[in-house]
């Protein structure tokens, strides 16, 4: 711009509004890089071929981790206020009304006056 710069490199794609302010000389090199590589060619007798690039352990320990993670969701959802049973039980403890708080001393029965969340 200041025509200061004798040179300047860098990776930059040429569309028609920089080739307006910026004059690009031709490039010298494409960096279309390509990989070929020859297939294993095998008869897949074996319907579980897809799980071989992993070991047995490997296999169990994400299958052990997968039902770890599952229950201790399940737990969550069943603890936190936000989850689908402890919304529920939430409603339940925070009525206020007198039959609820008798049914809580007693039972913990549904309040059958105030019902906060529906029925499934």
């Amino acid at each position: 711009i200041d025509k200061q710069i004798n040179i300047a490199a860098v990776h930059l794609s040429i569309n028609s509004l920089r080739e307006r302010y910026i004059d690009f000389s031709v490039p010298f090199m494409d960096a279309g890089l390509l990989v070929v590589a020859k297939g294993e060619t095998h008869n897949h007798a074996d319907k579980f071929f897809f799980l071989s690039p992993f070991s047995n352990e490997v296999w169990y320990s994400v299958i052990v981790s997968f039902v770890l993670v599952t229950i201790s969701l399940c737990v969550a959802n069943k603890v936190s206020p936000y989850g689908k049973y402890g919304a529920k039980m939430f409603a339940l403890m925070s009525c206020t009304c007198r039959k609820c708080k008798l049914e809580r001393s007693l039972s913990l029965g549904k309040c059958r006056n105030h019902r906060k969340m529906p029925r499934p």
